[in-house]
């Protein structure tokens, strides 16, 4: 019995090794590195994109009117304009107010909203008028803004 007992337990040496892992492949290091540099940038990423945000803090819309790129279309002038918010929070239903203007006199006036724009946004349009731009000032301000 004394033999058959012996025979039943495997010798310590092997028992020691099939407790312990087999050592990692090239495969599953070069995986391992790929996801730690991953997620080393994503968290790179959002640390820049919080601390390194030199925004205003709340809205700061810009208006910039591109009378180089006028376009006449039958008896209308086609002004493009952009709309840019600078700050760090958005913008809703800002309202633009467009002055066509000669000298100190106010020619013609018309409005449009922005439904929505983005901290570090722009959006774009056109001011559509009968007037020549070329012998007119136009001057673009912000009616209102509402912050969401």
């Amino acid at each position: 019995m004394d033999d058959s007992a012996a025979n039943d337990q495997d010798p310590p040496e092997q028992t020691a090794q099939s407790d312990q892992p087999p050592p990692r492949s090239a495969a599953e290091w070069l995986t391992l590195a790929v996801s730690t540099l991953i997620v080393a940038a994503l968290i790179g990423a959002a640390l820049y994109e919080h601390l390194g945000n030199d925004e205003p803090p709340g809205v700061r819309v810009e208006i910039q009117v591109d009378l180089a790129r006028v376009e006449r279309r039958e008896t209308r002038y086609y002004v493009p304009f952009t709309v840019t918010n600078t700050g760090a929070e958005p913008a809703e239903a800002v309202s633009l107010v467009f002055e066509i203007k000669q000298g100190e006199e106010v020619l013609e006036e018309t409005s449009t909203e922005i439904a929505f724009l983005p901290n570090s946004g722009s959006a774009g349009g056109e001011i559509v008028t009968e007037l020549d731009p070329a012998g007119h000032e136009i001057v673009g301000r912000i009616g209102s803004v509402m912050i969401p």
